[in-house]
């Protein structure tokens, strides 16, 4: 299987935070000429949760439009709303993009049952391959690879998984489980560190918000993977492990990459999703210092 990275790519607001389509999408052919294999939008780090639906529809349109033909493009449909998350995953599918991710309803935790019977729902709704997104971490439970195999049986469009969770057992387990009887699944880890595992344990690769910043290195760390180079692996590894300090800067972690995008002159505003503001001053300073010793700035 063909190693990837996907970048879950952040969403840009105007200062009076709606969300921001064309600098979006800038952000987005700088992706593509990066050389990622695919965009995610509308993940975590696209700030779903603060986006409108009509928003969302006129970001997934303008992207297919501009990067459609470029890089594989996969639309966060998942929701609070199980009508929204119905309504956002035909509508991508009508547009032409072919892959969904879908996170789970959250605050209260869902049944086995549940769960067979809702993801069953979105992928019967449209002909788009569905990606299911685990994040116990923020969703209070797990999707279990009996969901996944349950939900798997008899539908072809049930492609693959987004693992983001701290323990690579986990993984391990999905991959040993499922892609033991569906060989074509896509198993992604959200952990950037995680992807020597992954991929050694026959995973897809990873769906991490750092090529957000570096989309280059990873386009060439992926690469090496596929190349078997070992020592490139190696060496990417480790400046990985470096580069992710960023993401204990500040929690949440987007307003520290918008920063950081900010610093590059890559974005003029970086603005978050309410409730979340921007870093501080000294925050910034030590985001300034891991960029200029891994050489971003």
């Amino acid at each position: 299987m063909k190693t990837k990275i996907i970048t879950p790519a952040l969403s840009i607001f105007k200062a009076d935070g709606a969300l921001d389509v064309d600098t979006t999408v800038k952000t987005y052919k700088r992706l593509a000429d990066g050389g990622v294999d695919g965009i995610l939008m509308f993940g975590s780090c696209g700030e779903f949760f603060g986006v409108t639906l009509e928003e969302k529809k006129a970001l997934l349109k303008a992207a297919q439009e501009a990067v459609g033909d470029r890089v594989e493009l996969m639309a966060g449909t998942g929701g609070m709303s199980f009508r929204e998350t119905i309504e956002l995953t035909k509508y991508a599918a009508s547009i032409g993009i072919k892959k969904v991710l879908v996170v789970s309803t959250y605050y209260f935790p869902a049944n086995e049952e549940d769960l067979v019977s809702y993801y069953g729902a979105v992928a019967d709704c449209s002909d788009a391959d569905m990606y299911f997104y685990d994040i116990p971490e923020c969703v209070g439970y797990d999707i279990t690879p009996s969901i996944v195999l349950k939900v798997h049986e008899g539908r072809k469009n049930v492609m693959g998984y987004k693992d983001t969770i701290s323990s690579v057992a986990h993984t391990c387990d999905l991959i040993n489980t499922v892609c033991d009887k569906y060989p074509d699944f896509e198993v992604f880890n959200g952990y950037e560190t995680q992807l020597p595992v992954n991929v050694a344990a026959g995973g897809a690769g990873v769906i991490g918000g750092m090529s957000n910043l570096v989309p280059e290195f990873f386009a060439k760390w992926v690469k090496a993977f596929n190349d078997n180079d070992f020592e490139k692996i190696a060496e990417g590894e480790k400046y990985i492990s470096y580069i992710s300090k960023i993401y204990s800067i500040n929690t949440p972690f987007m307003p520290t990459l918008k920063r950081a995008l900010k610093i590059m002159g890559v974005i003029e505003e970086d603005r978050c999703a309410a409730p979340f503001s921007k870093i501080y001053e000294a925050k910034t300073k030590e985001l300034v210092s891991i960029m200029e010793t891994a050489n971003i700035l």
